[in-house]
């Protein structure tokens, strides 16, 4: 499983920026989406300032900065119990090897 991980982290961080969006965008939905199984009120949204900042990095190192505030974001969105900012990155890495 962590190899797993390890090799969806790597395909992620080859995508274009706006692709790593994407990806981030679509695994913050279906999050949203199990997360409304038990909490049927939660919304769960990406910070459109981090975004923002996002979408302003030059470099993969600047993306992946901003990508942790995103990820710790949407991790305290969540409502306990809940994932951990280690498990929703974890999770947003092996959904989009799925895809």
């Amino acid at each position: 499983r962590t190899g797993q991980a390890l090799q969806a982290q790597r395909m992620f961080k080859k995508l274009s920026p706006e692709g790593q969006l994407y990806g981030i965008q679509r695994s913050v939905l279906n999050l949203q989406e199990e997360v409304q199984k038990n909490f049927p009120d939660a919304t769960i949204e990406i910070d459109p300032e981090l975004v923002r900042e996002f979408q302003n990095q030059t470099d993969q190192t600047g993306r992946d900065q901003v990508m942790e505030k995103i990820y710790q974001n949407v991790a305290d969105q969540v409502p306990s119990p809940g994932p951990t900012f280690e498990t929703f990155s974890a999770t947003c890495c092996s959904s989009l090897s799925a895809s």
